[in-house]
């Protein structure tokens, strides 16, 4: 059985991980936990970019370079 991994989970995996750099003492677990919670943010506008068919491609530095 597989997990449903769509943007919501995401967004509500950041906003937990948000909450627990909030109550955490220790700065570098805090930077880290809010690092994390940058990371599933990203993915959950990736992932709805993509539920809306709206999903562009990814450029990497070689096509940003390319001359046109």
């Amino acid at each position: 059985m597989t997990d449903l991994r769509d943007s919501i989970y995401f967004q509500q995996l950041a906003r937990s991980a948000r909450k627990l750099a909030a109550q955490h003492a220790d700065p570098v677990v805090k930077r880290r936990l809010r690092e994390t919670a940058i990371e599933h943010d990203r993915r959950a506008r990736e992932l709805a970019r993509e539920e809306a068919g709206q999903a562009k491609p990814r450029r990497g530095l070689r096509d940003l370079l390319r001359p046109r």
